[in-house]
């Protein structure tokens, strides 16, 4: 790499994204000869009109008009390889800064390290030891004619010498214009022959000694051998080939002007075309000094401008070469690393052209469609993959981001933005060898998350005219934005999420409402409606009495209760203390309830009305009943009266009611004779010690929770002797 041009490389991602880029490497545009010492932008040059760069990346010029040949280094800096400045011939033998040249035309380097340059006045072409700085003549003997094929070059004569080549083997061409003819000079033995021209055949595929050559000017070789060659008057550029030693036309159709871009090269029209140089793909270029223009022949002999024409006075530096203004562009070249160099002669620069493969730029992505806020990652794939630099990422006219490219892709992850479908592209800066580009639009479709609401009140129910608390639950719970909350078809107002929640304190005008929270959504959420019924009730209240109070144990109470609401409907509790002793329905704002199983003593009764869709539950104020106990009859019975002394006698007593339990006691007079249990209303008892005579039986009843005690009528039992 040319340490000389590291400035412009650096520079050349700023143009990536045209074809070619401009910019002077010497000469400031003024006629002159000065700078030495200094750098090359800021030198005077006159007529420069040819450069060759050796190994070390040095650039040599060739100036006409000064009579010198220039030196520019690798850091940019101008000095004098050859010449005085001064014409004429002198010199040889000696250092060539002491020698006097006369209007040196062409330029070229051996793999050796030779310089070699064709003076047209002095009818020669010398060569300058770059080891010793030592110049000499290796053909001509300064003298204008044709003479010597066959014989040492240095002996021949030349006649206008315009143009030089050197093969890898260090043989030398030289287009002798005057004689009409290519010269050769081998390297080996020195002797100089004709190897084109002579002739005066102008068909394609001639023998080059039969073809007629009419001002040769530039040559190139290419990595064949095969020769280029400029053929100025016939306005064409010209191969030879190095096998069979034809020629034919690689551009030009004999008649001068311009014509022919985008089409094949031997159809375009050249207007006295100066010089001619190949890259390393083998590519044509040709500086095409009468239209201003550097055309190019590709491998398949369509010819374009690369180069030229731009317009009067702005040079154009720094953009694409195809805008740049050249002036009679006399020389061109290439460096090792591919930048071509123009001999821009009456614009007194020599300019540089770098050239931008072209390149192409993929996006893919790696979800799509995707939801909002969802991580996407796009990958940007540039063809190709040699292509160094940075990739920018797009969504319409913004930045999302830049990624360094790594073996031709980069890739960047960003959340999804906002629903929609967003243009997605990919932007490649190019780099010093390859030319920006950008890709299709790649259509992201953005949807938004699914989100569910849910909506809760309290206190559910609640009374009329009582605050209820709603809230909002959305899930997702880092859904953003509010809820709008409506009851029975009103809104009542709305609340911002926060942690998934939102809450409202509203106070319901109605008995029964339906109430819908609505999400309204966000960039990244879809809304979502949410509904539950906030029961609102009426207040109620209920009253209890009792009839008879007091009752008697087993006699029928009947509880007697209103609902304030005549509306209400549904179920009254009927409680003891705390135990529930029945229930019954409330009709027309009252109820009704009987019972017969009040235990003896004094009762704390409620009537609970338990509510409805529409009414709220009450409790009635306890009422005291009093359940006095029952009164209790005792019949009693005896199974055998008279009865035999020592004989078995059973007294049966029954008590009433039927409440009554516990036992009975049988008495004979006051003496107690046992006892017996109650079943279903009657104890018995039995004895056989009762002595002869009349016995006063009696049956006592002691009584119950419920019941009172109770004795029976003394029943007189005789008993008899056997």
């Amino acid at each position: 790499m040319l340490r000389l041009f590291c400035l412009i490389s650096l520079i050349s991602g700023l143009w990536a994204s045209d074809a070619s880029r401009i910019v002077t490497i010497a000469g400031n545009g003024t006629t002159g000869y000065n700078g030495d010492g200094g750098a090359a932008v800021n030198a005077s040059l006159n007529d420069p009109v040819d450069t060759v760069f050796d190994a070390a990346g040095n650039m040599y010029i060739a100036e006409a008009a000064n009579h010198v040949i220039r030196k520019v280094s690798p850091t940019g800096a101008i000095s004098t390889l050859a010449g005085t400045g001064v014409p004429g011939f002198s010199g040889d033998g000696g250092p060539a800064t002491s020698a006097m040249l006369w209007y040196p035309s062409a330029i070229a380097i051996d793999g050796s390290g030779n310089v070699y340059e064709s003076e047209v006045n002095n009818h020669r072409v010398r060569k300058i030891n770059l080891a010793t700085g030592i110049i000499t003549t290796v053909a001509g003997n300064g003298t204008a004619g044709f003479f010597g094929d066959g014989g040492p070059a240095t002996s021949a004569s030349l006649f206008n010498p315009l143009g030089v080549a050197a093969d890898s083997d260090g043989n030398l061409f030289i287009s002798d214009a005057g004689n009409r003819r290519i010269r050769r000079v081998d390297a080996a033995t020195g002797i100089i022959s004709t190897y084109a021209g002579g002739g005066s055949s102008m068909d394609e595929g001639t023998a080059a000694t039969s073809a007629s050559v009419n001002v040769p000017y530039g040559l190139a070789l290419d990595a064949g051998g095969n020769l280029f060659y400029v053929d100025q008057m016939q306005e064409r550029v010209r191969r030879i080939d190095a096998v069979t030693q034809t020629v034919t036309t690689v551009a030009g159709n004999l008649v001068q002007g311009f014509s022919g871009d985008g089409g094949p090269a031997t159809a375009a029209m050249l207007y006295t075309p100066f010089d001619v140089a190949l890259d390393a793909a083998g590519n044509v270029y040709i500086a095409d000094a009468g239209n201003n223009r550097i055309r190019r022949v590709d491998s398949a002999g369509v010819i374009t401008t690369v180069a030229g024409p731009g317009e009067y006075p702005g040079p154009g530096d720094g953009g694409p070469a195809t805008s740049a203004f050249l002036n009679s562009p006399a020389g061109v070249s290439f460096d090792a690393v591919g930048h071509l160099y123009i001999a821009d002669e009456l614009n007194q620069r020599i300019r540089q052209i770098t050239f931008f493969a072209p390149t192409s730029t993929s996006l893919t992505s790696n979800r799509n469609p995707a939801n909002a806020g969802q991580q996407i990652t796009y990958t940007a794939s540039i063809a190709p993959a040699q292509a160094t630099g940075s990739v920018e990422f797009r969504d319409g006219g913004s930045s999302l981001g830049t990624v360094t490219l790594v073996n031709g892709s980069a890739s960047f992850s960003v959340a999804a933005g906002g629903a929609g479908v967003h243009s997605m592209t990919a932007f490649y800066s190019g780099d010093s060898q390859y030319q920006s580009s950008t890709s299709a639009v790649l259509s992201q479709v953005v949807t938004l998350n699914v989100t569910t609401t849910s909506v809760l009140a309290s206190p559910n129910p609640s009374l009329q005219g009582q605050p209820v608390t709603v809230t909002a639950t959305v899930s997702p719970a880092f859904a953003t934005g509010t809820v709008q909350f409506i009851a029975a078809g009103s809104p009542v107002g709305s609340a911002t999420l926060s942690g998934g929640t939102a809450q409202l304190v509203f106070t319901p005008g109605a008995a029964g409402a339906f109430i819908n929270a609505n999400y309204s959504g966000d960039a990244a959420f879809a809304p979502s409606s949410g509904t539950t019924t906030a029961f609102v009730l009426r207040t109620t209240t209920t009253s209890l009495s009792a009839s008879p109070n007091p009752a008697t144990f087993g006699q029928t109470v009947n509880l007697i209760g209103t609902v304030s609401a005549t509306g209400a409907t549904g179920n009254v509790q009927i409680t003891d203390g705390s135990a529930i002793i029945g229930s019954t329905t409330v009709s027309g704002g009252s109820f009704a309830f009987a019972t017969s199983t009040l235990a003896a003593g004094v009762h704390s009764l409620k009537a609970a009305y338990l509510g409805d869709s529409l009414y709220a539950s009450s409790t009635s104020a306890a009422i005291s009943e009093t359940i006095n106990k029952a009164a209790a009859a005792v019949t009693l019975s005896s199974g055998l009266n008279p009865s035999a002394v020592g004989g078995a006698v059973k007294f049966t007593a029954y008590v009433s009611p039927s409440a009554a339990t516990g036992s009975v006691s049988f008495y004979d007079g006051s003496t107690l004779l046992g006892a017996g249990t109650l079943t279903a209303g009657s104890a018995s008892f039995t004895t056989s010690s009762l002595a002869k005579g009349t016995h006063s039986i009696k049956a006592v009843y002691g009584g119950n929770t419920n019941v009172n005690g109770a004795s029976s009528a003394v029943l007189s039992q005789t008993v008899k002797q056997k």
